[in-house]
């Protein structure tokens, strides 16, 4: 069930400062860009409230009628996380690295991919091989598959690692993780990135011991494997499926 509850917290920074007062054109354009900051940080923190409180398949639909929509939330989101100190994609980058094996290939799901930056680093690499699946609402590239993230076009036990870098969205998103279970093999890695704000009123906050640890463990069957929530914007779990 639902472990995450209360109000999400405004992820939106701050505008931009206006420019210096003795260069009047500047003030002007700073003014309007200050301005539409606001109107982009506005319409961000609505979509962001809505994803998070429709179903799946409410945000697919929705964003299938008006794919603006989806770009619209996509770049107030890189305005928010490009002055974090680490970027929870760069976060997923290194950890998807890190797992790499010479010789074989690493099969990797982006739930919610955004605009597909994992598998672009990915497809420059040279040596090792990843082969990452990219999904998302809306796609905006050729690589992306456009769904609910409850409904993946991928065959069951066929990965190695699944991703969700800040995409937990929606009432309904642990359909999402067990979609993710469904896909991922034996011993499989499932790695979830979230707002810390997102854990404020789950028992147990974002540590090893909260209840929303508990319930992954228990509806995917899976262990715990890793833990870090040294960041200040986010946290990090990963946890492994059983099996032989």
């Amino acid at each position: 069930g639902e472990v995450f509850q209360g109000e999400e917290k405004d992820m939106a920074a701050a505008a931009a400062a206006p420019g210096p007062a003795d260069a009047p054109r500047r003030t002007s354009t700073s003014l309007l860009d200050k301005m539409r900051s606001r109107l982009q940080g506005s319409q961000f923190r609505w979509l962001n409230e809505r994803l998070y409180t429709c179903s799946g398949d409410e945000a697919y639909r929705m964003m299938q009628k008006d794919a603006k929509m989806f770009d619209n939330y996509h770049s107030g989101f890189q305005l928010q996380t490009e002055h974090w100190p680490v970027r929870p994609v760069d976060a997923a980058i290194a950890f998807v690295e890190r797992r790499k094996v010479a010789g074989s290939t690493l099969t990797v799901a982006d739930f919610g991919c955004g605009d597909a930056e994992l598998a672009a680093h990915f497809s420059k690499a040279e040596g090792e091989k990843v082969v990452c699946h990219s999904f998302d609402l809306v796609s905006r590239k050729a690589s992306v598959v456009a769904c609910n993230m409850a409904d993946v076009p991928l065959d069951s036990s066929s990965c190695d690692i699944a991703i969700f870098c800040l995409a937990l969205m929606g009432c309904d998103y642990p359909l999402f993780l067990r979609e993710a279970r469904r896909c991922l093999r034996s011993k499989g890695l499932l790695w979830i990135a979230e707002v810390r704000s997102r854990y404020s009123k789950v028992k147990g906050g974002d540590t090893r011991k909260s209840d929303f640890v508990k319930a992954v463990c228990t509806a995917l069957d899976c262990k715990l494997l890793e833990h870090d929530n040294t960041n200040k914007m986010f946290v990090t779990y990963v946890f492994q499926t059983r099996g032989g």
